[in-house]
């Protein structure tokens, strides 16, 4: 079965006008600020906030990050302008330029701004300016954009969401395009060509992943990019669900928004803005955009800052100890909830391989509902390689249970048992399997619906257990077997038996008879599928506006679409109103079926 989008992003157009520079762009530099003091934690005051109409232009002011470790470092920031509607409409953007104090490696560790950056606070005379938190998408540079402290500042007055719902497609700002003046200005003062100056957008987040190869880390990618997430997604370490014992963030410190924690752990790496009470902000800009969230949060170690020649710098760090719930996910930023345990969404996958006689049942823990479609086919494919210590053919036995919960409450369950098999990776092709099946629930069910757990539990082995339909005959009420005409005269209450030569790898053929008959009220012309389950689908597979009117009988559809390991014969009549099913014949087989053909019927 193939794989369908999980996610279909909706795109969000920004209105961006002139950056206000004026002559000054070209000026050199101003000799560094005194560095403020370095940022302290939670329970110090709350910093003091700049407001936008005081930021001007040739201010110079200090900015906090960690380039290893946890400690922030300090780097030099100069105000370039204001960029009216930079971020989106209302919402305007702090434009500046970054650059080394004597002495430090922080701007220099990734040759300008780089992912991870995202949130660095920056003060001005000893008041919060902003964040650190855009950037240009062709690759690093010392010119940069800053979210406004002032609007981070009002997510602090934002209520606790009563319920941390997903919206079912993120949205995400289109890249802004800066003016002619300030690409030239920018030209003159990098080195840097006009083209290569022209896309300015977010930067991007460092999506650290545990356990998954890259090919899973690619297909993860290609999910984020569609839900509009901007991330560079990384190899990373394994965190465990939060057990009750909480650390306190720094302002300018590495900040962890978790998607999940245990064997497929998913963190988002940026930096700590502004700690107040019990609130932290971080990012200067969203990593999903859903408004009211429930991922976790937690620190970080930077371990380095690598330089990608391709995708541009970025931090490589692992996840460190819990800070609480990220609550908020808004244009200005992300908000957490300090101490504060995050809701946890069990994926459970119970791998044996029987060549190897080794088992092992594995756990990963999803922070959102709507995230669960994201990670289960990635939990599912990293511990299967783990379980069968390699990739490659094979053929797996798959029972999957979804249980969720509808618009209303109620709770639902899905059981669907399948065999599988590739020539390539049956680790990834079960992990697409997972994914196809998840996927058909959420794009095609009528209303809100929650994934809220899943579990399988694959059966694998080394050899490629598959069958292809090689030739057809049938026999007529009982009549000799014959080879499979175009078109086959029959009569209503006929009774066919068709004959089905399957040709397996090996070589050997296995022979199948599957009985039919003619329903009383047929007429006309119909047409007769012999197929496998392996080739098989439903319409709801790839149109979604054709799947049924309501979720229990979706489920139902999908409790009983064809298996893999079937063979069926189906009969299909002409109607009035289109085409419909009027009968058909299932025969399991120890083997995954594949191939399709098929015979017009004229009914007399």
């Amino acid at each position: 079965m193939s794989s369908i989008s999980l996610v279909r992003g909706r795109r969000w157009v920004s209105g961006a006008t002139a950056l206000v520079l004026g002559a000054t762009l070209l000026v050199p530099l101003a000799p560094a600020a005194a560095a403020a003091p370095a940022p302290t934690g939670a329970n110090a005051p709350c910093a003091d906030v700049m407001p936008l109409a005081d930021v001007a232009t040739g201010q110079v002011g200090t900015g906090w990050t960690v380039v290893r470790g946890q400690t922030p470092k300090p780097f030099r920031v100069r105000i370039l302008g204001i960029y009216p509607d930079g971020v989106a409409p209302g919402r305007d953007m702090i434009m500046v330029e970054v650059s080394d104090l004597p002495g430090r490696r922080v701007v220099a560790a990734g040759d300008g701004i780089w992912s991870g950056m995202s949130g660095s606070p920056v003060y001005v005379e000893g008041k919060l300016v902003g964040a650190v938190a855009y950037g240009f998408s062709t690759g690093p540079s010392k010119i940069g954009g800053l979210a406004p402290a002032e609007d981070m500042a009002k997510l602090l007055t934002l209520p606790d969401p009563a319920v941390a719902r997903a919206a079912e497609s993120a949205t995400r700002p289109t890249p802004t395009r800066l003016s002619r003046s300030l690409r030239s200005a920018l030209t003159a003062r990098t080195g840097r060509s006009v083209a290569a100056a022209g896309e300015f957008d977010r930067l991007a987040v460092p999506i650290a992943i545990s356990g998954v190869p890259e090919r899973g880390r690619t297909l993860f990618g290609e999910r984020l990019d569609a839900a509009g997430v901007r991330a560079r997604v990384t190899r990373g370490s394994r965190a465990d669900a939060p057990a009750g014992a909480f650390t306190t963030p720094m302002p300018g410190g590495n900040f962890a928004a978790m998607i999940a924690y245990g064997d497929v752990s998913v963190g988002g790496i940026g930096t700590t803005t502004w700690v107040c009470g019990d609130r932290a902000l971080a990012f200067g800009h969203p990593l999903a955009l859903t408004g009211p969230t429930s991922f976790g949060a937690n620190d970080a170690t930077s371990l380095a800052i690598v330089k990608d020649p391709t995708f541009g710098p970025f931090k490589l760090a692992s996840v460190g100890d819990p800070f609480g719930v990220l609550d908020q996910d808004r244009l200005a930023g992300i908000r957490a909830h300090l101490g504060e345990t995050p809701t946890l969404l069990p994926v459970i996958a119970a791998v044996r391989d029987l060549d190897l006689g080794v088992a092992r049942t594995g756990r990963t823990f999803v922070t959102r509902a709507d995230w669960m479609s994201y990670v289960a086919p990635q939990h599912l494919y990293a511990d299967m390689i783990s379980v069968t210590d390699r990739e490659g053919p094979g053929t797996a036995v798959l029972k999957i249970t979804v249980n969720g919960e509808r618009a209303n409450g109620d709770p639902w369950t899905l059981i669907v048992a399948d065999r599988i098999a590739s020539g390539f990776s049956i680790q990834y092709e079960s992990a697409r399997e997972l994914d196809s099946l998840l996927g058909r629930i959420t794009d095609a069910a009528t209303e809100d619906v929650r994934i809220t757990r899943v579990r399988v539990e694959a059966k694998v082995e080394e050899a490629v257990r598959i069958a292809r339909i090689a030739r057809l005959a049938v026999s007529r009420n009982g009549g000799a077997f014959r080879a499979l005409p175009e078109t086959l005269r029959v009569r209503t209450g006929d009774s066919l038996v068709f004959r089905v030569f399957l040709r397996e790898r090996s070589g050997g053929v296995r022979v199948v008879n599957l009985p039919l008959t003619i329903p009383a009220d047929a007429q006309g012309f119909g047409m007769v599928g012999v197929a496998g389950g392996a080739s098989l689908g439903t319409a709801c597979d790839f149109d979604p506006q054709s799947c049924p009117a309501g979720f229990k009988a979706l489920l139902r559809l999908l409790a009983s679409q064809p298996r893999g390991d079937d063979l069926l014969a189906q009969l299909v009549l002409e109607s009035p109103d289109g085409t419909s099913f009027a009968a058909e014949t299932r025969a399991r087989q120890p083997v995954v079926v594949d191939g399709f053909e098929t015979v017009v019927l004229d009914i007399r």
